[in-house]
């Protein structure tokens, strides 16, 4: 939900500062980057404890898989959500 969120307001906020979404976008997303999952796994592979291992990269998986698929569905839902609004904005005048 948050990487929705996020994406939608750097969607909007690209439109108003007439720039690309991903300048925005890139630095509102970089906290939610699994950082402490993935340094946990790669701990526990240097140590080699495999079962702490394939927890913690399932877990660090499994949050930026989330995370790209909230951002994948904002994207791809823009234009069609675009064209609409148009083609409201256009029969009201």
């Amino acid at each position: 939900m948050v990487a929705i969120l996020i994406t939608i307001y750097s969607e909007i906020w690209a439109r108003v500062l007439k720039t690309p979404a991903t300048t925005i976008l890139m630095p509102t997303v970089i906290p939610l980057i699994p950082g402490g999952s993935l340094y946990y796994a790669m701990d526990a592979a240097l140590r080699h404890d495999a079962p702490e291992f394939i927890l913690k990269a399932q877990k660090a998986i499994g949050l930026a898989v989330a995370l790209v698929a909230g951002i994948m569905i904002v994207t791809s839902l823009r234009r069609p959500i675009e064209a609409l609004v148009h083609i409201v904005a256009k029969k009201k005048y």
